[in-house]
């Protein structure tokens, strides 16, 4: 069984127990890379991105002499991880400034590359050209080309994009020029295709370090590899170091807390912030906007200010945005009241810090108010009916649909989130008309969601689910004390599990399903329990009465804290997890799990 410690400056912890589908998880805003210490997946590996693309480069390493994927214990710090095997340790880094992957042991040992150069999402087979070569003694290039192929494509021998990936080795190095076919397991059992693939196998190494770097340009790349490995200990030592937040008297929640801020600034680029990893490297204006009070309390100011003005930039016509602003096709409803959320936040966070004039122009204050406006103008005039908003299809965070299950219509928590922005109007501006508009949804919405208990997530399916707290975090004016309580601990009868947190539909409908079932979208929001939705309802059950869900609230912090360190990859959060049983699954480094749990620590702080 592999021990698993995390270490920050005097603290060390570990676990007692590892889950079979674990992975050791270094992820930067340049590049990851990840290790399976269970089942393995075609999305670990090392992956590099390249103009908000992600590309694959590096598969696996098989070693030799050692049973590499099951060492005695592994320490996590910082961005990287070092692996025990015995009195053997195997040290793996991803350097910040670069991208480049590097490894150190303190013994010389043996083992093959495993290369599968090719864009994240691509599974073709063909039209995959390597041509490795040995520059100097202690360097080799591999120089990648992929060309369509008319077994696969409408065309053939149309390249389509190259690769240099340079490998520095400190020791000895001979050519392998072998094909050898992976199985992944992990995506077998996710309904994730294709389950299998012939990667590269270029060299063979008996080393004690060496270093990878991926360019796009010969020249660059050979230049700066030979700049980076002079400073390899200077790397390593950075990339090592690793600052512990105390934010409690409890050390695992420290930790959590501190590798959750750490990963959500990972998923930070120059212009915005990823929604998750591996396969969410887009900007999704939900998981973006939902994200970014956490980077304010983690200290990020102006580049949260500057994703905030990006994403007023991209506000469409019709008073929404696109869910994801790099494919741009379907549309959200509820980014923008999650955006508006969170610039109110920093604007009060910048007053309370007397740093409003060193923060904002007012240029900003006048964007932000202006596209507060007319994004309301907008859904009053083509998405209200009735005093209610309507949503469309596939437009709220629940965008899958299975069955009878479309969500779409009126949707209880996008009635909160336009309360909450007639309310922010009406603060902004003293225009009686945003007040009246509040109060007739706020009318609307209690006459045909509320049910003496019961607050109904929809009017067509009238399904109960857990998006009454996202209802309580946006506008908790909607009912009285006690009506709220009623609604929560009916939300506890029909959606709690045992291990810590929230079905997504109420567990007597014929729609639950207690097992995560991968790509087959059935269980997505129809069973599976996401950490960043356990989260927030720890807020609003905290808000509401802290003393009489302590318990509730605990357990959420518990799981939320064990998913962090424990699951999946290691050290970030998860995007979501079983109902039945508490798993580790959905994406590896989700940004709004992240940010949630940091949201609510600090929330709590006073408290743990």
């Amino acid at each position: 069984m592999t021990k698993i410690y995390y270490a920050g400056e005097d603290k060390v912890i570990s676990s007692e127990k590892i889950d079979n589908d674990s992975r050791l998880s270094i992820f930067t805003n340049k590049a990851y890379f990840t290790v399976p210490l269970g089942k393995a997946s075609r999305f670990d590996g090392y992956f590099v991105r390249d103009k908000g693309e992600l590309f694959k480069i590096l598969d696996s390493l098989d070693f030799q002499t050692i049973d590499f994927l099951h060492p005695e214990k592994v320490v996590n710090v910082g961005n990287s991880f070092t692996l025990y095997h015995g009195f053997i340790s195997s040290s793996f880094y991803i350097d910040s400034e670069t991208g480049a992957l590097l490894y150190e042991s303190n013994s010389s040992l043996t083992f093959r590359l495993n290369f599968d150069v090719k864009r994240m999402f691509d599974e073709r087979e063909w039209g995959r050209f390597y041509d490795l070569k040995r520059v100097r003694d202690t360097l080799w290039v591999l120089h990648f080309v992929k060309k369509t192929d008319e077994r696969e494509d409408s065309s053939s021998g149309m390249k389509e994009f190259e690769k240099f990936v340079f490998i520095k080795v400190h020791g000895e190095s001979k050519r392998v020029d072998s094909w050898k076919l992976r199985k992944y397991d992990y995506d077998l059992e996710r309904n994730s295709p294709k389950h299998e693939r012939y990667v590269f196998s270029a060299l063979e190494l008996k080393t004690n370090r060496f270093m990878i770097l991926v360019s796009n340009n010969y020249e660059e790349g050979y230049n700066l590899i030979n700049a980076r490995f002079k400073v390899f200990d200077k790397i390593t030592k950075t990339e090592s170091s690793f600052n512990l937040n105390r934010v409690s008297r409890f050390e695992e929640v420290n930790f959590a807390f501190s590798r959750a801020q750490h990963s959500l600034l990972a998923l930070a680029t120059e212009d915005y912030l990823m929604a998750g990893l591996p396969w969410f490297y887009q900007e999704w204006s939900r998981d973006e906007a939902l994200s970014l009070k956490a980077l304010v309390i983690s200290g990020e100011l102006n580049k949260t200010k500057k994703y905030m003005e990006n994403l007023l930039n991209n506000i469409y016509y019709n008073g929404k945005i696109h869910s994801n602003l790099h494919e741009r096709t379907t549309f959200s409803i509820d980014a923008l009241p999650w955006l508006f959320h969170s610039i109110s936040y920093l604007v009060r966070f910048a007053d309370k810090e007397n740093i409003s004039a060193y923060l904002f122009s007012n240029k900003f204050i006048k964007t932000f108010e202006d596209s507060l406006i007319k994004t309301l103008d907008f859904i009053e005039k083509y998405h209200i009916k009735g005093d209610l908003v309507y949503t469309e299809e596939h437009e709220s965070w629940m965008d899958s649909s299975f069955g009878k299950d479309k969500r779409k219509g009126f949707l209880l928590e996008i009635q909160a989130m336009y309360m909450y922005l007639y309310k922010l109007a009406y603060a902004l501006t003293g225009n009686e008309h945003y007040r009246n508009m509040e109060n007739k949804i706020r009318i609307a919405t209690v006459n045909n969601f509320y049910d003496s208990r019961l607050l109904y997530d929809d009017l067509e399916n009238r399904f109960f689910r857990p998006n009454i707290f996202i209802a309580y975090y946006f506008y908790p004016e909607m009912l009285s004390y006690l009506q709220w309580r009623n609604v929560f601990d009916e939300a506890i009868r029909k959606l709690w599990l045992p291990w810590g947190g929230f079905t997504t539909i109420e567990k007597s409908s014929e729609l639950y399903c207690p097992r995560h079932t991968g790509e087959d979208i059935r269980s997505y929001h129809r069973g599976d329990s996401w950490y960043f939705l356990n989260n927030l309802a720890a807020i609003a059950m905290y808000k509401v009465d802290k003393t009489r869900y302590a318990n509730y609230i605990a357990e959420i912090i518990a799981a939320s804290t064990k998913d962090i360190l424990w699951l999946n990859a290691l050290g970030s959060a998860s995007e979501l997890s079983s109902a039945e049983f508490q798993t580790g699954q959905g994406a590896f480094n989700q940004a709004w799990s992240n940010a949630t749990f940091i949201e609510l620590i600090h929330e709590l702080m006073g408290d743990l």
